[in-house]
């Protein structure tokens, strides 16, 4: 019990820290450097204490969790920490509406409670060494095919210009099946690596690892190169147990941005930070600022439009985002969970997208029971980052997690298919 107390007593501590860490480095770093983008510093006592209260509702779920660790737990502890966490921290500095502080609230409440209490269920899956090696080739030759055929074999290890070969790549013409592969091959590719590092295939490793570097040849998709990172970093350290240290990890580099600015005059941790954890925070309010107002899209822009149905938004509501709330004409604003949720369906969709996210992530929990949990970091990562950016409709059809399910049941799992 002394134990049970003393590891709940690090979570809310963990929690705690990590947050006025976040306030300080957003009012010391962010506010000041990215003023112009929206992120001011409006600070209010009183909207302070509530993004408090914000926070401190749902700690005992989060603790909760923490007692036992699933794979849709490990999700939904990534997203408090990249997301709800975040949140908090600018309802404390920007002056948001009252009724979207009320709806996020109702939203991350019905996350949480729909997670809780959902049955859990197994689905028999059917490892199959075949299926799995299939899956696998086709996504290495698909990548193999596009990089010869549109770059020549290209190597790129450059950061500065990635946003050159994107604009680039808009150009190919690769079509529906196999654009999809490639695209499913960013996140999938390196869970493949892992399997086939932990079978000591060392052939095999590196031949992953060359179309891994083709791929970000390709486009230079930023996300390539940090998921083949975050592959081996979690082949090392990542273990269900220690999903929770993320709040811990992400308080670190929030102060650490908050020194390397003052002290060392850099800019790289707050750059983070601003990148991932605050504008996807930001966008949530900017969707709801404009669609609280317009007519809502109810996925005419989605699978929808298949289906003959026409969106009263002309081209991609990202890039109308993008333009009236950044300036840029060519920023793709693509956000999810709250931004999926509100503007398809509104209120309804507030209340009802949770439901359909949690069923998506007790489904992938089952298919990937048995699993060794060093191959399920990159899926935890891969889908957590999916529902954050985008919504969940093409995060299962171009994101790959149709795919990814489908691998997960196939994998071998048997403690043979690992020596």
């Amino acid at each position: 019990m002394f134990e049970n107390k003393y590891s709940n007593l690090w979570i809310i501590l963990s929690i705690i820290l990590y947050r006025i860490a976040l306030d300080y480095s957003y009012e010391l770093v962010i506010s000041d450097t990215f003023a112009y983008t929206g992120l001011g510093n409006n600070f209010n006592t009183g909207n302070y204490i509530i993004s408090w209260c914000f926070l401190l509702t749902f700690v005992p779920f989060i603790i909760n969790m923490n007692k036992n660790i699933t794979y849709s737990n490990c999700v939904l502890l990534l997203l408090s920490a990249i997301s709800l966490i975040p949140s908090t921290t600018l309802i404390a500095y920007l002056n948001f509406d009252a009724k979207f502080v009320i709806l996020l609230y109702i939203y991350w409440l019905c996350f949480f409670s729909y997670n809780a209490l959902f049955p859990k269920f197994q689905i028999k899956t059917n490892s199959n060494k075949k299926l799995f090696v299939l899956i696998s080739l086709l996504l290495c030759m698909s990548v193999l095919y596009i990089s010869w055929k549109y770059t020549g074999f290209r190597f790129h290890f450059g950061l500065k210009d990635v946003y050159d070969l994107r604009l680039e790549a808009r150009e190919y013409n690769v079509g529906a099946i196999v654009g999809y592969l490639a695209t499913a091959a960013n996140k999938l590719l390196p869970i493949i690596l892992i399997y086939c590092i932990l079978k000591r295939k060392k052939i095999a490793s590196i031949a992953l690892i060359v179309v891994i570097l083709l791929n970000f040849g390709i486009e230079g998709s930023k996300g390539v190169l940090f998921s083949l990172f975050l592959c081996v970093l979690g082949f090392y350290f990542f273990r269900y147990r220690r999903t929770i240290f993320v709040f811990g990890m992400l308080g670190l580099m929030s102060a650490w941005s908050i020194v390397e600015f003052i002290f060392l005059k850099k800019f790289f941790f707050g750059f983070i930070i601003y990148r991932m954890l605050l504008i996807p925070s930001q966008l949530n309010y900017c969707y709801y600022d404009f669609f609280k107002d317009n007519e809502l899209d109810f996925f005419r822009q989605g699978f929808l439009r298949h289906l003959g149905f026409e969106s009263p938004y002309e081209g991609g509501i990202e890039f109308l985002i993008g333009s009236r709330y950044f300036n840029d004409y060519e920023t793709r604003a693509n956000n999810g969970l709250f931004t999926d949720a509100y503007y398809n369906c509104g209120i309804i969709g507030i209340l009802l997208f949770p439901l359909i996210l949690v069923f998506l992530l007790k489904l992938i929990e089952s298919v990937s029971n048995g699993v060794d949990e060093r191959l399920i970091f990159v899926p935890i990562y891969m889908v957590a980052l999916a529902f954050l950016s985008t919504t969940f409709t093409t995060a299962l059809l171009t994101h790959g997690l149709l795919l990814l399910m489908l691998m997960l049941y196939y994998i071998p799992r048997n403690k043979e298919s690992y020596r």
